[in-house]
């Protein structure tokens, strides 16, 4: 019965995800680009076996490494937990934790099958230009595959932490570790690397097959469910241009100006309105990144077009379209309280509005500057 409860629920996934698939790609386009991408890759992937590709043969073996232990951060077991479960099979604890079994043999088993499916990818590289044996490749497989299983079940424990920071401390601290240990193989055996993968599968084996017995975090499991279902949906909203992805923000004591000190000595309009935006802009980290990723935009510029002469120009447009963007930002932050939004007209808000934006044009500008400067010297 558990089984049947698991395995409705697995169909009922795939088939949402089908549908998420469905929404940007019909199944035409589908099979159109799935018939040719299979044949074009199974000769690519035969081409290696008889000539290795000319980019693999000045490749690292680090770099294969890295590959797959970015893939083992992508682990994540699952329950298949809905929140209905605390009605009904919270009550019937048999077919609960079952069905939590069945969840973890599948999330177990499509991790394994995914480091297997990179390393058999890697294979013909592997053999022909790094000498790897057959048990090489496969001790590589099975270290791969126990730290992702770690990985995982480590995910789990962390999950619980409550505060946001020493999360995110805890998943940074397991990253390195992980880092570290796959830094490690490069100087050990195969054996060694082979055992060192089943002491990691069965460390997660015990860290984590208990819970599945148990009902009390029958919370948490739905909320992993939940952002598990919509990875997929979000992706698809980060790589959409058309899309806005606004952050669900929840009220928690900020990191920056926790106690909401003054940034001006002189308290009047315009410098009020300054600070409240600088804050703003300072505590949304998305953001921060955007701004950062602009002016990353205009540094490489600077750096790889090849006419002198068009770097200047192109530049010069980047800072355009930067303070541009600034103020936009000044009124997606400002104007979405509705207590700022009726001095939108105010002469002390628009005058605050430019001058905000030309002071976060400052770093950019003298960045740029140094970076352009530093060309000419160096042509």
């Amino acid at each position: 019965m558990d089984f049947h409860i698991f395995l409705g629920r697995l169909i009922r996934e795939w088939k949402f995800q089908y549908g998420v698939i469905k929404t940007i790609a019909d199944w035409t386009i589908l099979l159109y680009l799935f018939i040719p991408g299979a044949a074009i890759g199974t000769m690519i992937y035969r081409s290696w076996w008889v000539d290795p590709p000319i980019w693999s043969l000045e490749m690292p073996l680090e770099v294969y490494y890295i590959v797959l232990l970015l893939l083992t951060f992508l682990g994540q077991y699952r329950t298949f937990t809905e929140e209905a479960d605390k009605v009904f099979l919270a009550k019937h604890k048999p077919l609960y934790t079952g069905m939590k079994r069945w969840g973890y043999l599948y999330s177990a088993a499509s991790q394994v099958l995914g480091i297997t499916a990179a390393v058999l990818i890697m294979l013909p590289l592997l053999l022909n230009i790094h000498n790897f044996s057959l048990s090489d490749s496969a001790a590589l497989a099975a270290f791969f595959i126990g730290i992702r299983l770690l990985i995982s079940s480590v995910k789990v424990y962390i999950s619980n932490i409550e505060s946001v920071w020493k999360r995110k401390l805890a998943s940074l601290a397991m990253y390195n570790a992980a880092a570290n240990f796959a830094v490690l193989i490069l100087w050990e055996p195969a054996w060694l690397m082979f055992i060192e993968g089943v002491i990691f599968g069965a460390a997660s084996v015990f860290l984590y097959y208990p819970r599945t017995k148990l009902s009390g975090y029958i919370d948490q499991e739905v909320a992993i469910e939940r952002k598990q279902r919509v990875k997929y949906i979000n992706l698809i909203f980060t790589m959409a241009n058309e899309i806005e992805n606004s952050k669900v923000v929840t009220k928690k004591k900020p990191l920056l100006y926790r106690n909401s000190k003054r940034m001006y000595r002189k308290r009047h309009p315009l410098n009020g309105f300054k600070e409240l935006f600088f804050k703003l802009f300072i505590r949304d980290f998305g953001t921060l990144v955007s701004y950062y990723q602009i002016v990353a935009v205009i540094v490489t510029a600077i750096v790889i077009l090849p006419p002198l002469w068009l770097k200047l120009p192109i530049s010069l447009g980047l800072l355009l379209v930067l303070y541009l963007w600034l103020l936009n930002i000044w009124d997606k932050l400002t104007l979405a309280n509705p207590l700022t939004k009726k001095y939108q007209y105010n002469e002390a808000f628009l005058k605050a509005r430019n001058q905000a934006a030309g002071i976060l044009m400052v770093p950019a500008v003298l960045v740029a500057g140094a970076v352009f400067c530093a060309v000419l010297v160096y042509f």
